[in-house]
């Protein structure tokens, strides 16, 4: 929840603009609410839900993590029984993909964790974790994120622009050629 009710999650798992949905909290509360943005090739979502406007948000950073910087993950995998589940690896770089950019993160990640946020050392919102294995995970970049917020998520996201980096950080690893699956 990143403030005023908005959600972030992946399109792959939200689907559709429209599309009623259920988010559930750490803390057992669920909330109703409405698929109202998405952004098909940097799979990301939004979800308005009046249920949330009073709940807790995450800030966002205000820059992207780098190639050696340690990266959290909290989500619901199906192997804990969608229980809470958090984990921890180091941000291995940007790298091109097909479709745009990816975040390698050197992180074990599971069926379920599609949507979770990714955060920085002071527990700030840095990306959204799309896919990956028990290898490695792959999350959309802070530049997707950023620009996904303020120019699709304006009407229910009101927050101080945020202004996306115009570097995105080194190049490594080899590129998958399609999003994997999680």
């Amino acid at each position: 929840h990143v403030g005023n009710g908005l959600i972030l999650t992946n399109r792959h798992v939200a689907e559709r603009i429209g599309r009623q949905a259920q988010v559930s909290f750490s803390d057992g509360r669920l909330v109703h609410g409405q698929v109202v943005a998405i952004c098909k090739q940097a799979d990301l979502a939004a979800i308005y839900s009046k249920d949330a406007i009073s709940y807790p948000s995450v800030d966002v950073a205000d820059r992207p993590v780098v190639a050696g910087e340690t990266v959290w993950r909290v989500g619901y995998p199906v192997s804990t029984g969608r229980r809470i589940e958090q984990a921890s690896g180091q941000m291995r770089g940007v790298v091109g993909v097909s479709w745009g950019q990816s975040n390698q993160i050197d992180m074990r990640c599971s069926s379920g964790d599609s949507g979770s946020g990714i955060y920085n050392a002071s527990a700030q919102l840095v990306g959204v974790l799309w896919g990956g294995d028990s290898g490695g995970t792959t999350a959309c970049t802070y530049k997707d994120t950023v620009c996904f917020l303020n120019e699709q998520c304006v009407r229910w996201w009101r927050r101080p622009q945020l202004k996306p980096p115009q570097q995105p950080g080194p190049t490594v690893l080899n590129p998958p050629t399609v999003p994997p699956s999680s």
